[in-house]
């Protein structure tokens, strides 16, 4: 079964498009030779990738894993039989969306703020964010479109996997 991130008004932007316009004015710049515009427009490339990464997001509960793929950001798998509890949380504005650290051993994998998921795993797990940056967490908030169905899915299938979560 597979959930998309929330995607708030901001995430529904066409994002692709805007980034093939960036793309057709960076090669502009660099046909005209007009190279002052060209770091914005580099940087602005990266930053609407950072946003259709979040937006394309899935989360994929499988007979025994879970796969968050968030396309450039982060993707990574956490075997269901590691996962001891589920519940639902807010997630403060302060936090912040993306991939973030939100305490000790926490991280979060979010679109948006309000009612998210966290999960609480066995023993520490591991991502890499850009595929090339470490963290470890123990901790996993995940923001699903539909919360309720997810927390009831995922405790299913952990739960078939001879692990019942709280």
């Amino acid at each position: 079964m597979s959930f998309r991130f929330k995607r708030p008004l901001f995430f529904r932007i066409p994002w692709r498009i805007i980034i093939f316009i960036s793309v057709v004015f960076l090669l502009y710049g660099l046909y005209s030779g007009s190279y002052e515009t060209l770091p914005p427009i580099v940087i602005g490339i990266f930053i609407f990738l950072f946003f259709d990464s979040m937006a394309q997001g899935r989360i994929e509960i499988q007979t025994r894993d879970l796969i968050v793929n968030c396309g450039l950001l982060t993707v990574f798998t956490i075997p269901l039989e590691m996962i001891v509890k589920v519940e639902k949380v807010r997630h403060l504005f302060f936090y912040g969306i993306g991939v973030r650290a939100c305490g000790l051993k926490e991280i979060a994998v979010v679109s948006t703020t309000g009612d998210v998921v966290r999960l609480e795993l066995r023993s520490s797990r591991g991502l890499n964010l850009f595929h090339f940056i470490p963290l470890m967490f123990e901790k996993l908030r995940l923001s699903p479109e539909d919360p309720d169905r997810f927390i009831e899915l995922l405790k299913s299938h952990v739960r078939e996997v001879g692990n019942v979560p709280r």
